[in-house]
């Protein structure tokens, strides 16, 4: 049983979902850990466990902590991309500007960077379905000023080009920054967060939004939205 459910945690993993082992309570860690495991927590309990996890993760539940990613303003996104250094500068960029999830940023390549355009491969996405984003020109502008490699990884890892660099290795960068700066709850998802709901703020609908953020439902898209103080008073001014 331990075998099998390590075996699929590391299928996860390397897929992309690298937080799943947080996901088991340490009465859970220590039945599976026992020689003869109790009927307690049987493997199907554990997997859909493991499921009902990836939907939150999905509606931008923060990793290893409670609540949701915090949602950065304009002002604070500026501030906190001035503090970071690159790489972690350009990968926050390229988070917010095409909405994408971290796992999705850190694994682009320079061939996936054609004519104004970004290709979030198949293999990289969660949705498992290859998606093409334009590249605003205050990407662009970062994307050029961090002379990026012209082959292989865009974010080599420093110990092995042959590697992305880690999304822990960013989280690391970016809760350090957030210290700094005194940025309370703020994660790798308040990037995505931040950058639907201020599309939505600007008028941007929900479908078209849908189309850049690469969710497989609106509804999904709601989630990460979040609602000015007040405005459900003012609404109803508008009718």
């Amino acid at each position: 049983m331990v075998y099998l459910l390590d075996k699929l945690i590391n299928q996860r993993e390397n897929a992309g979902f690298s937080r799943y082992r947080w996901i088991l309570t340490d009465k859970q860690r220590l039945t599976l850990s026992h020689q003869k495991p109790e009927p307690l927590f049987p493997l199907t309990s554990i997997l859909r466990k493991m499921t009902e996890y990836e939907v939150r993760e999905d509606l931008g539940m923060k990793n290893q902590r409670n609540g949701t990613a915090e949602i950065l303003t304009p002002e604070q996104f500026t501030e906190l991309l001035g503090e970071l250094k690159n790489p972690h500068r350009t990968i926050a960029a390229v988070c917010y500007f095409t909405s994408c999830r971290i796992s999705e940023a850190v694994a682009l390549k320079a061939s996936d960077v054609v004519n104004g355009r970004i290709q979030f491969r198949s293999a990289t996405t969660k949705a498992k379905k290859t998606k093409e984003v334009s590249i605003p020109k205050k990407l662009q502008d970062i994307l050029t000023a961090a002379g990026l490699p012209t082959d292989g990884y865009l974010f080599p890892s420093p110990r092995n080009a042959d590697r992305p660099i880690s999304t822990k290795a960013f989280d690391l960068a970016l809760r350090e920054k957030c210290d700094y700066l005194g940025l309370k709850g703020v994660s790798t998802h308040s990037f995505r967060r931040s950058s639907i709901t201020a599309m939505y703020r600007a008028g941007v609908d929900l479908k078209t939004i849908q189309q850049r953020s690469g969710h497989a439902s609106i509804a999904n898209v709601g989630w990460y939205i979040e609602a000015v103080d007040g405005a459900a008073d003012t609404a109803g001014e508008l009718l």
